[in-house]
């Protein structure tokens, strides 16, 4: 099996790997994490992943998409982790810096360090550079978001695939 899709959706080819994962010529790590990444980020290959689940007779089956699952889930929250790191670390500290030079500079030119049109300049930069940093840790939280909505929608999944382990169909 070369390919990664199936006509009967993605799902229907990730179940064909999981029941031939053993053998030769089964698609490669990245296609695999691009395929259970697929069925995860769309509600209707979900729905048909447990609706084939569900009417399957292999009883390794689910435990097989389980793992594949929790490998996701285990990329997943590192990706989380690692963006919201990146807000903690460096958004907040980015955004304190840019308010003390905004700071800075309405210090300067209300002292007459800075005057005329140097002191327009200081204030603009330093409201430039706020900006900027805001819009900087904007998309860090938007990346937070998605990768916490992706986490939250594997665990669902997952949470379908086991509960269903063992029963027969």
């Amino acid at each position: 099996m070369t390919r990664t899709t199936s006509p009967h959706g993605k799902a229907a080819a990730l179940l064909a790997y999981a029941l031939d994962i053993e053998a030769a010529g089964t698609i490669g790590p990245a296609q695999l994490a691009r395929l259970v990444d697929d069925v995860c980020a769309d509600d209707t290959e979900r729905a048909r992943l447990v609706s084939l689940l569900s009417s399957s007779q292999s009883l390794h089956l689910p435990r097989v998409i389980a793992e594949l699952l929790g490998t996701r889930l285990d990329r997943l929250r590192t990706e989380l982790e690692t963006a919201e790191d990146a807000d903690n670390v460096y958004g907040i500290w980015a955004q304190r810096l840019a308010g003390g030079t905004i700071l800075a500079s309405l210090g300067f030119v209300a002292t007459g360090v800075v005057t005329g049109g140097w002191g327009a300049l200081a204030i603009a930069g330093g409201l430039a550079s706020g900006a900027v940093t805001s819009l900087g840790r904007d998309r860090l939280k938007q990346r937070a978001r998605a990768a916490r909505r992706a986490v939250e929608q594997t665990e669902r999944l997952l949470g379908t695939v086991t509960a269903n382990m063992g029963r027969a169909p």
